[in-house]
């Protein structure tokens, strides 16, 4: 099988511009050096522009002359018709993925995620003529409860109202889900008949059942809110509604005031609850977070919700992303990674058409909870979900057992230091948001700062564009060299930087960082022709060599 690449273009350029530079003598800003010569490093760069142009042709023109062996890869989106409100549930060996498509609801089946793009959707349910659930069909979810494949969809009368909408059910009626369904109708909320969407179920590991959705105080025009109530089978609610949420910051209220699309995560004793805030229609629709570490999950006091989204609008030297929102989870394939899947647009204009299905992993934050990072741009090759049909193993696995991280704290609000050391932990790679919290006990949540040591090792011998993403300030050294640096206060922004990297070989890595004030996170990414981007993982990095720890 013949697999194709996009051409890299951007990085390799850069260091075809700097090579010129050094051959030339002349000084350039990007410092990627690996030789003390300036020369060598020139010819050195060159030789690897070449060398990775000429396997990318081999790639292109049919494979017959490949330098090397990459891994499967995927682009976002994986869904361009049909991506608005996605849903994926992996189960038996297959992906199922159903999202708004008008007046029915259709499930695609994918043994992989990049599969679904191209698999045909299957028809499980059409809207009647006339009823309740007779327009506007939108965000379908597929859940499996107690042996059985449910559906659940939002719909209205048949005159379009918007007061009207409610959520309904469908109950399979075979093992298939792309088989046949019966209409079990609408989700009731005992004693309140009023606006109802986006609706979802969680079912907790003892196997009670809980039904969120967004709702409003009444069916004329207000806040959308977030509720929740315990079913007592997947059809039935057992007990009236309990307000979650409602849009009490200003980025919930681009275009209007919107908590919607209500999802559910779980780990160590903590239950989330990912919600999406502001208008759809805006560049500014974004992800909320719920938080309750109490388990009782219909005590509204119970919930913490983050003042600030947790993933929002994106642009950087790699591409934009605008308005991602209205989420869902899934687990890889061999159940050790979490994905998130969620439309976005290419544009930031205020509409609706053009929103496409988006696929990225996520990770989870030393305080337990969860890591988006950021929206990947269009086009950017990612590793398929561990475990995937015919993805293929490391061609150079490590255990690396991660940084030395050291952590400071600085008195004057606009010169950050390196001042006072609080404390140093062991094993640590980058990719951390801390969002208005402190990074650790004995810190305080604004002017810290971090340096991380130690050593990281690549699996390719190839130029490797490293990425950062930062709120606030960021600098990289990689082999004595400053690969990039954005120092300075600013509201999260990417920076990106070119070094020429040998596989296996073990090369010094710093990375500083400081917080002013605000939410704070900091991520290190890389990728090169045959690295698939992602966050630098632990695997890749070590501590300082033992000469070189204080």
């Amino acid at each position: 099988m013949i697999m194709n690449f996009p051409i890299q273009l951007e990085p390799m350029m850069a260091c075809v511009h700097e090579t010129l530079c050094a051959l030339d003598n002349r000084p350039f800003r990007s410092l990627n050096i690996r030789q003390n010569s300036m020369k060598k490093t020139g010819v050195a760069l060159l030789l690897s522009v070449c060398l990775s142009l000429e396997s990318v042709v081999a790639q292109t023109a049919g494979g017959h002359a490949a330098q090397r062996s990459a891994p499967a890869t995927f682009t976002n989106p994986v869904r361009v018709a049909e991506g608005a409100d996605p849903w994926v549930v992996y189960r038996n060996g297959f992906y199922y993925y159903t999202a708004t498509s008008g007046n029915e609801v259709r499930i695609t089946k994918s043994k992989t995620l990049a599969g679904l793009a191209s698999e045909q959707a299957v028809t499980v349910w059409r809207r009647p003529e006339t009823g309740p659930n007779a327009r506007d069909v939108w965000a379908p979810e597929l859940h499996f409860l107690r042996g059985k494949w449910w559906v659940y969809y939002t719909a209205t009368s048949q005159d379009g109202s918007d007061a009207n909408r409610r959520v309904f059910a469908l109950e399979a009626q075979t093992p298939d889900p792309q088989g046949a369904y019966s209409d079990r109708g609408q989700i009731v909320v005992p004693g309140e008949d009023v606006y109802a969407i986006d609706g979802t179920v969680f079912e907790r590991e003892d196997g009670a059942l809980f039904f969120l959705w967004s709702g409003r105080p009444t069916n004329g025009p207000g806040p959308q809110n977030i509720y929740i109530a315990p079913l007592r089978d997947p059809a039935t609610l057992s007990g009236p509604r309990v307000l979650l949420s409602t849009p009490t910051y200003d980025w919930e209220k681009h275009g209007w005031w919107v908590n919607e699309g209500p999802e559910v995560l779980r780990r160590g004793g903590k239950t989330f609850v990912v919600y999406s805030g502001s208008g759809f229609t805006t560049p500014d629709y974004a992800l909320g977070l719920l938080t309750n570490e109490s388990g009782n999950l219909l005590d509204p006091g119970a919930w913490t919700k983050s003042p600030v989204p947790v993933f929002h609008r994106y642009s950087g030297p790699d591409g934009q992303v605008f308005g991602p929102g209205h989420n869902g989870f899934f687990k890889s394939p061999d159940g050790s990674e979490d994905w998130i899947i969620y439309h976005a647009r290419e544009t930031g204009e205020n509409t609706g058409p053009g929103r496409t299905a988006r696929a990225q992993r996520f990770i989870w934050n030393p305080d337990g909870t969860p890591n988006f990072g950021f929206p990947v741009p269009a086009n950017t090759r990612l590793a398929p979900p561990s475990g995937e049909f015919g993805t293929a193993s490391d061609p150079t696995p490590v255990i690396g057992t991660g940084l030395r991280g050291e952590y400071f704290e600085y008195a004057t609000p606009d010169k950050p230091a390196f001042e006072t050391l609080r404390l140093t932990r062991e094993g640590e790679k980058v990719d951390f948001y801390w969002n208005v919290n402190a990074p650790a006990p004995g810190l305080g949540k604004d002017r810290f700062a971090v340096r991380w040591r130690g050593q990281i090792q690549p699996r390719y011998s190839e130029i490797y564009t490293f990425q950062t993403y930062a709120d606030d300030g960021v600098r990289v050294h990689v082999a004595g060299q400053r690969v990039l640096e954005s120092w300075k206060t600013q509201v999260a922004t990417a920076a990106r930087g070119f070094i020429y990297l040998e596989a296996g070989q073990k090369y010094d890595l710093e990375v500083e960082y400081f917080e002013a004030d605000g939410p704070a996170r900091v991520g290190l990414y890389w990728q090169s022709f045959s690295q698939p981007f992602e966050p630098v993982p632990r695997s890749r990095l070590f501590p300082p060599p033992a000469a070189a720890r204080p």
